[in-house]
């Protein structure tokens, strides 16, 4: 006796069945494959449009400064007679680095010629902007200011060193002693770094609510009766401090995220 046991298929499974066997059976034309490498094409280019599309975010930044472009005045005719002095090379900046990293934000400016100041201070500062949550004040647009100051006394680490309100320079966020804030002069290498943590730069509030900076730097040194800056990063009027109205003409560098 035989027994056979039959299974029963609807169409609609049959026919889809059938499909896949002679999908599988027939062989790939020339049209079927230049569909398939043109959605393979296409899947790639919109993954690099979107990668592209993408914001770039740094944590560092370098650029560097012609040389011979200091400017020299009389200080009490200042800024009324400011003449080129390409022939100085103290403090004449050639190259800017900056890094923004989880805990400070380090600014290293290398200068033609760092010679120790002898009878002289030496001033280098500029701006920090920050987003609104860390400004100085929510309600405008100042930037904090950074001062830093080297003399005869003090050739090593900076004898003054401070982060305050652009608008208010005569209230410090930070100063020597605060912390890690320091800045060291390289006399060997003519380089100058500047270490400012980033709670001096959250307005008092959790570093947290740092999300990125923009760096000026400006310097300047006053021999005798003559004062003598770089002009590109800084064009502020004042030989020692840069004035609240130079924020606005001062070069930034770009957005610098916690790295």
């Amino acid at each position: 006796m035989t027994v056979r046991l039959w299974t029963r298929a609807t169409s609609s499974d049959t026919l889809m069945t059938a499909s896949r066997r002679e999908a599988r059976a027939a062989p790939e034309g020339p049209t079927m494959r230049a569909v398939r490498f043109i959605a393979l094409v296409s899947a790639a280019g919109l993954v690099a449009a979107v990668l592209a599309a993408q914001p770039a975010v740094a944590d560092r930044y370098t650029e560097g400064d012609p040389a011979r472009d200091m400017v020299a005045a009389p200080r009490a005719a200042y800024p009324h007679a400011v003449v080129p002095a390409p022939g100085h090379q103290r403090l004449d900046i050639r190259r800017v680095f900056v890094r923004h990293t989880a805990r400070v934000l380090i600014i290293r400016v290398v200068v033609r010629a760092l010679t120790r100041p002898e009878g002289e201070d030496y001033f280098l500062g500029g701006f920090v902007q920050v987003n609104r949550q860390a400004r100085p004040s929510p309600y405008d647009d100042n930037p904090w200011q950074w001062a830093v100051i080297f003399n005869e006394k003090h050739v090593r680490h900076a004898s003054s060193l401070g982060v305050h309100d652009a608008d208010e320079d005569d209230l410090p966020a930070c100063q020597r002693g605060d912390g890690h804030i320091d800045a060291v002069a390289h006399y060997n290498g003519n380089w100058i770094t500047v270490t400012i943590p980033r709670g001096c730069l959250a307005s008092g509030t959790s570093p947290a609510v740092l999300e990125w900076v923009r760096a000026a730097v400006h310097c300047s040194h006053s021999p005798g009766r003559v004062s003598y800056r770089d002009r590109l990063w800084s064009r502020s009027p004042d030989p020692w401090l840069p004035a609240l109205a130079d924020r606005g003409t001062a070069h930034f560098t770009p957005r610098l995220y916690a790295g």
